[in-house]
């Protein structure tokens, strides 16, 4: 963007023929920088697909059980995606990696990535997720025996999930469950069966969840331990139903059918409780099940104790005894090959974080000269504005003051002519006025040469008095006057007939007169009427122009 803005501005300046030169040269250096910015841009999205990719293939990878290529792609993923800055395949990454781990029971581990990719998701602010990467943290602890941290991070999960999701959702229930599952092998069967029924009532919009059904089964257990046979039954009714409805999952059906099993022994039901004795067994043999066959032996000992059988009770206690040693035996061959690989992981992420260290030297000392190039660019492009700048500010000064001195040599002019107008005009009407004034004493001295030619005659005195009167009635200086008195004040009768435009011819003279500041006996003699008359016509006017007693004629006019 910032290039595109010095584009323009040097398209802009290199009009100016004098920096031509150097105009050109910017040009060119900021359409090569677009160019690099707009590969850089292609260059970012492939490399984005091509980190999705790889992130892919791991879990694939992951699905393989090929632990050491999945965390060495997911390791190059995270890092690649912390150096692009995009902290959701980071985040992703982050997950992956704790779920390969968890896979290998390095819980330690695994609930680092998980709570890096936690705080990750927290920054782009999907609560969701993080309240599900919270529930594994929570699960690691418990896998590690430390039951006060796991409910620690799993209480603390479900708060924040309550305050900033707007809606119930399945993983509000998920944390509801395994609470109460982590309450119930911790003894708290009363707190457990609170949590249980709350996982259950926001399960119960999703009854094929594997949530609801797992929260059927805690509650039903928490109640059998609370010896509430009765509310046991009806948890272990409805986790039936769903049973019976999802047959794909063999687990789970064996987990009912034993529990059924116990609440029957304990209602005395044994032939019932024989069935659902049998039925969990060839479930769990049917899924080689043998951690809840190790569980089922325990409720046939305690269905033989039941019947009195001791001997085949003993049977399958020793059975149970079988498969706990082969448990052990399996756990100890996985955690063998797990410490091995997780040994070569070790070697693996202190040979990324290498490789990270040395590549982050290296882009650091790409920074430093990358910067400095674009500093000395920016320098010259700095320098080829300024002067641009400079040579475009004095040049619109020098074309300011030249229009200036034109519009006042304009103003100037047209003042002088309006000038030589009022003067020509004033000129021509005392001409006027002397050559009728000569006009008349030339006819008086003609007529007084007569009567001294002719003999003094008193009918002739009379007819030179009237024709002197007739000559003054008929005097046009007043006329005259009101004319030029208009024109030089044209401005202030555009404005009096804009505020007033009922005013006859007299009144707008009178206001004339008025606003030239003449007195009410220099008004008569210019109109040839009485002082009487003129201060009836200014009364009439002040009440036309609705004027206060208290204001003034020339006060009034001056706020036209």
């Amino acid at each position: 963007m910032l290039f595109q803005v010095i584009l323009n501005f040097v398209l802009y300046m290199s009009e100016l023929r004098k920096f031509r030169g150097a105009f050109a040269f910017a040009l060119l250096w900021c359409s090569l920088s677009i160019t690099f910015l707009n590969a850089s841009e292609v260059n970012y999205d492939d490399r984005l697909d091509s980190l999705q990719l790889e992130i892919q293939i791991a879990n694939v990878l992951l699905k393989k059980g090929r632990h050491v290529d999945c965390v060495e792609g997911l390791l190059m993923a995270r890092s690649r995606s912390s150096k692009l800055g995009i902290p959701s395949l980071e985040a992703k990454a982050c997950w992956s990696l704790g779920e390969v781990y968890q896979s290998m029971a390095q819980y330690g581990r695994a609930s680092e990535y998980y709570m890096e990719g936690a705080a990750l998701y927290d920054s782009l602010g999907l609560p969701e997720t993080v309240a599900q990467l919270m529930i594994e943290v929570g699960l690691c602890y418990k896998h590690q025996g430390n039951f006060v941290k796991a409910v620690a991070v799993l209480k603390k999960a479900r708060l924040n999930f309550r305050l900033i999701a707007k809606n119930r959702s399945k993983v509000l229930a998920r944390i509801y469950l395994e609470q109460a599952a982590l309450q119930l092998e911790m003894g708290n069967n009363t707190l457990a069966s609170i949590l249980a029924d709350s996982a259950i009532d926001l399960a119960a919009n999703d009854l094929e969840s594997v949530v609801y059904g797992n929260a059927l089964l805690v509650a039903a257990e928490t109640q059998f331990k609370l010896e509430k046979l009765e509310k046991a039954g009806l948890y272990i009714e409805q986790a039936m139903l769903l049973a019976r409805e999802n047959r794909h999952r063999i687990e789970f059906r064996a987990d009912v059918h034993t529990l059924n099993a116990s609440l029957l022994i304990a209602q005395g039901k044994l032939d019932d409780a024989e069935e659902e004795l049998q039925l969990a067994d060839t479930l769990c043999d049917a899924g080689d099940l043998i951690r809840k066959k190790s569980r089922l032996c325990l409720v046939w000992v305690e269905f033989y104790v039941k019947q009195g059988q001791y001997e085949k009770g003993a049977e399958y206690y020793r059975k149970r005894d079988g498969l706990v040693e082969a448990i052990r035996s399996r756990q100890d061959s996985v955690q063998l090959v797990n410490s091995k690989i997780a040994n070569e992981l070790i070697q693996l992420e202190a040979k990324v974080q290498l490789q990270d260290l040395t590549d982050q030297a290296k882009e650091q000392k790409d920074s430093e000269l990358l910067k400095y190039r674009l500093t000395m660019g920016g320098a010259a492009i700095a320098l080829i504005i300024l002067i641009g700048f400079v040579a475009t500010f004095r040049f619109r000064v020098k074309k300011l003051r030249v229009e200036n001195q034109i519009k006042r040599n304009q103003l100037e002019q047209e003042r002088l002519e309006n000038m030589i107008k009022f003067k020509n005009t004033e000129l021509s009407n005392f001409g006027m006025y002397i050559v009728r004034k000569n006009e008349y004493i030339q006819s008086l001295k003609t007529t007084i040469d007569e009567l001294r030619s002719n003999g003094f005659v008193l009918e002739d005195l009379k007819n030179l008095s009237s024709s002197i009167d007739e000559h003054i009635e008929s005097d046009t200086d007043a006329e005259e006057f009101n004319k030029l008195a208009e024109e030089i004040n044209q401005n202030f009768y555009d404005k009096l007939d804009a505020r007033h435009p009922d005013l006859t011819v007299k009144e707008r003279k009178l206001c004339s007169l008025l606003f030239i500041g003449l007195s009410s006996k220099e008004i008569s003699e210019i109109q040839k009427i009485t002082v009487g008359s003129v201060e009836k016509g200014r009364y009439r006017l002040r009440k036309k122009l609705s004027l206060d007693s208290s204001i003034s004629f020339d006060s009034y006019f001056k706020t036209l």
